[in-house]
């Protein structure tokens, strides 16, 4: 299930690629030529994370679209996206997106939720790589249990794409 190449983005995997509209994957979608794109992507410090396990690499490819990619040891390239594996046969099949395996990891409806203080600091279930709860009654209930042990006041608060 190869896809189009956002434009501008060289090499960008199938999950990358353009959605048609009515596509209920896409979170924040943006119109494109009368498509959507999915907008799901990890974040430069969650794509270096996901490297460093692999020994791989993570690479701005355009437009802070972060993605992690490391060559298996038969010779298939797997590229992570905030949203989907992708495995590609050879280098030239990732430069023109067709992955020969896909798997999508996120399907773009899901909420982020953090913690916010009266002060207006965030609170992240992993602060490393800056990511919330998936539900924001999990985040309720951080904040409330921040809040019994502090005695200030907390809140959940959708996290910002």
């Amino acid at each position: 299930m190869g896809g189009e190449i956002v434009e501008g983005v060289k090499g960008a995997p199938k999950c990358l690629a353009k959605q048609p509209l009515g596509n209920s994957s896409a979170t924040s979608p943006s119109k494109y030529n009368g498509m959507m794109k999915v907008e799901i992507c990890m974040n430069e410090q969650q794509a270096k994370a996901l490297a460093e396990v692999f020994s791989g690499e993570a690479w701005d490819s355009g437009g802070g679209i972060w993605l992690a990619a490391y060559w298996r040891g038969d010779g298939k390239y797997m590229v992570f996206s905030g949203d989907a594996l992708c495995e590609y046969d050879s280098e030239e099949d990732f430069d023109e997106a067709r992955a020969a395996k896909t798997i999508v990891l996120a399907s773009g409806d899901e909420e982020s939720w953090v913690v916010a203080d009266t002060e207006g600091n965030t609170f992240y279930r992993n602060a490393d790589l800056k990511t919330g709860w998936r539900f924001r009654e999990d985040a309720e209930h951080e904040a409330k249990a921040l809040q019994s042990r502090t005695g200030e006041r907390y809140v959940a608060v959708e996290l910002d794409a």
